[in-house]
C-alpha cells in the first residue's frame, strides 16, 4: 500500500507542470512526504482494531501497546533485511564453527 502511495504521489507531482523532472520529486518525497505516507501505514490497523467493536470490546491499553510495538518492530526488520539483506561484505562471525 505504501509503494502505490509513493507511487502515486510522485507521478502525479511530477506530471504537473512545474513539477520538474520525476528524479527530482523522487528526491524530494524521499525526506518529505514519504515518511509521513510510511508512518501512516504502518500505524493502521491500530485504529483499525479500535474500530472493530468485538476487539474494543476484550483489548486493554496494553494489547494496543504490544500491538504497536509488534508492528513497529516487523516494520524495522522488514526495512532492515531489505537494505542490508543481500549486502554479504558487512557479514562476520560472531563465534567459531562448531566441530
Amino acid at each position: 500500500m505504501t509503494v502505490l502511495l509513493e507511487y502515486a504521489y510522485t507521478r502525479t507531482v511530477s506530471d504537473q507542470p512545474h513539477g520538474g523532472a520525476l528524479l527530482n520529486t523522487v528526491k524530494a518525497a524521499s525526506y518529505t512526504v514519504d515518511p509521513v505516507i510510511e508512518e501512516l501505514i504502518k500505524i493502521t490497523p491500530l485504529p483499525l482494531a479500535a474500530w472493530n467493536v468485538k476487539i474494543r470490546r476484550q483489548w486493554g491499553l496494553t494489547d494496543y501497546v504490544a500491538t504497536g510495538a509488534a508492528l513497529g518492530a516487523g516494520c524495522g526488520l522488514l526495512e532492515a533485511m531489505t537494505r542490508f539483506g543481500l549486502d554479504t561484505a558487512w557479514a562476520s562471525a560472531s563465534r567459531p564453527a562448531a566441530g
